[in-house]
């Protein structure tokens, strides 16, 4: 993923280091919220430009480690209260 350009390397390694944590059954969700969470993010960013376009946010993605953090975390949470 990195190679093709989808994803950065600490973010694959972040995501990869938490998956196995997270039990089967939440997986699909904490995906489905990661994804939210960086489109939300990613259209912050974009807005961001267009509206403080002096600020020049110089960003050639969205810094997907954030996401990938809360949404796991919750993932994770729910692992533990359901096991």
């Amino acid at each position: 993923m990195f190679s093709a350009g989808l994803c950065g390397a600490g973010d694959i390694k972040l995501l990869f280091v938490l998956i196995p944590i997270i039990d089967h059954q939440w997986l699909l969700l904490c995906f489905m919220l990661m994804f939210a969470l960086g489109g939300i993010l990613g259209i912050g960013l974009w807005l961001g430009d267009k509206i403080w376009p002096q600020c020049k946010l110089k960003t050639k993605g969205v810094p997907y480690a954030v996401p990938i953090c809360i949404s796991f975390g919750f993932g994770l949470f729910l692992t533990a209260i359901t096991h």
